[in-house]
């Protein structure tokens, strides 16, 4: 139970930092549309990268299927939040919506399982002596 509540606090955190950061860039949207789409997208892969490491940081499965589905989680409860947002509050439209904003968090899985490679790696190397040679 305790990692599900994990997964769903790092999911919400990733979906808040880029809108809150979103609400307070949006003069800039106005007056400059692509600089604000590039600091959104620096945004939301800082804050994927950041509460991917921070949620990999204990140990736990490391396994490439148990973080695509994390990722997959956290993917679903963005757009449970984002979409209704989107399209009934804002009133941007479904192909809008999806070609300016859903379609970059399919990086969030890309990252979660990237990172956890790379831990995993870290870990065999932090196994082996200074000589390279495995204990």
């Amino acid at each position: 139970m305790k990692n599900i509540t994990r997964i769903v606090i790092y999911g919400l955190a990733i979906w808040a930092l880029p809108f809150g950061i979103g609400m307070l860039l949006f003069s800039i949207q106005q007056s400059s549309p692509s600089l604000f789409d590039s600091l959104m997208s620096i945004t939301f892969t800082s804050g994927t990268v950041y509460f991917s490491y921070k949620f990999l940081k204990p140990k736990i499965d490391n396994s490439h299927a148990s973080l695509f589905y994390i990722g997959i989680a956290w993917v679903v409860i963005c757009l449970a939040i984002d979409l209704p947002l989107f399209l009934l509050v804002f009133g941007v439209t479904a192909s809008k919506y999806w070609s300016d904003i859903g379609i970059n968090y399919l990086v969030i899985p890309v990252v979660l399982i990237v990172m956890g490679a790379l831990a995993a790696h870290s870990a065999k190397v932090g196994d082996r002596n200074n000589d390279g040679i495995a204990e």
